[in-house]
């Protein structure tokens, strides 16, 4: 055979290398990106299966692996996110960003305007979600209204105040005592551990290593949250009671200790709750109102029974009490959704969905 080595043939050939040079890099780039997008579904598996059960993870390598995100949402630029004008004067009040910046509060310019006349009414802005791994949104209060006693069962919250200030209380929630609700002896056991000190937590050890992805993957893709916050699930309102010792309390009721009276976090303040602490907590804005930028890990979810319960706290008159209220016991006995709360989502500027949209 004849080797035919003519200029057409040469370029011929070199057009071939070059063809075949471009199809090797794209299936490189297809491999690459099959084994990023094997690698993120792979993270996210494992981080999912994290969150199943965090309240299992030991609460200091929880904040560990949290911190970073609590760090980051410390450095967030309030003004950017939210698209914030600044100003030295409101009709409404400025609101403080931090100690030299004053903004427009922007409660009542949120779209739609379908607070009418409900008092105290807080606006919802979604910005983010990835199902059953966490959710992003902004909490925004008008001057003194409040979000009540309420819980987020097995979540951690990370809470950044974005413009001026909220009154923040929380409790500290008493692992239950396993205990036969059928026997008389483990009635008397449950009175016998409701007088005890019980451990707030326990410490997994083990459980530090398979945390580490709770501080990565935390932007994702959109979707809604919002109006599993307003659910309520029946069973916690039944007529069925648990004991306490000495009086009987509707099924759901948790025992809890005071983590914060009545702290006022400030912007550009950040906060952190876990599954047992801090977990059940209300706030209400100061006279300028706030906005307040929450992360949920994982989301709330009805059908997993990440329901929202609200409650009213009791003082357990059969412990002894602190003055300021701090360490004191407490039931905390769900409730309906307070009457005068109402909450609406909607959007300002280009963060946030209407309940339609």
């Amino acid at each position: 055979d004849s080797y035919d080595d003519t200029p057409s043939s040469r370029q011929h050939s070199s057009v071939s290398d070059e063809e075949s040079a471009e199809d090797m890099s794209v299936d490189a780039e297809g491999n690459n990106k099959g084994e990023r997008d094997s690698d993120r579904r792979t993270r996210a598996l494992l981080l999912r299966q994290q969150l199943e059960d965090l309240a299992s993870v030991d609460p200091g390598a929880l904040r560990r692996q949290l911190h970073p995100v609590l760090k980051a949402l410390d450095q967030l630029d309030a003004e950017v996110a939210l698209g914030l004008e600044r100003t030295t004067e409101s009709w409404m009040g400025p609101a403080r960003i931090d100690d030299e910046v004053k903004v427009v509060p922007i409660h009542e310019l949120i779209s739609p305007r379908q607070c009418g006349k409900m008092a105290g009414c807080v606006r919802y802005l979604h910005m983010t979600e990835r199902q059953n791994l966490y959710s992003i949104g902004v909490f925004v209060f008008p001057p003194r209204a409040s979000i009540p006693l309420h819980d987020h069962p097995d979540m951690a919250v990370l809470s950044r105040v974005l413009y001026g200030e909220v009154t923040a209380r929380s409790f500290d929630l008493i692992p239950e005592p396993e205990v036969d609700a059928t026997s008389e002896k483990g009635h008397q056991s449950a009175g016998a551990n409701n007088n005890s000190d019980l451990a707030m937590n326990d410490v997994h050890d083990d459980q530090d290593a398979s945390s580490t992805s709770l501080g990565r993957s935390m932007l994702g893709r959109t979707g809604s949250w919002f109006s599993s916050l307003l659910r309520r699930s029946s069973s916690a309102l039944s007529a069925s009671v648990v004991s306490s010792g000495q009086r009987a309390r509707p099924r759901g009721s948790k025992r809890a200790t005071m983590n914060d009276t009545d702290r006022i976090l400030r912007a550009p303040a950040t906060t952190m709750l876990l599954p047992r602490e801090g977990n059940i907590h209300q706030f209400t804005a100061g006279p300028d109102g706030a906005a307040v930028l929450d992360v949920l890990l994982p989301p709330y979810d009805f059908e997993n029974e990440r329901d929202c319960t609200f409650y009213r706290a009791e003082l357990d008159s059969s412990m002894s009490t602190h003055e300021d209220g701090r360490g004191s016991r407490y039931w905390l006995i769900p409730t309906e959704q307070p009457k005068d709360f109402h909450c609406i989502s909607g959007s300002f500027g280009d963060v946030g969905v209407t309940d339609e949209g």
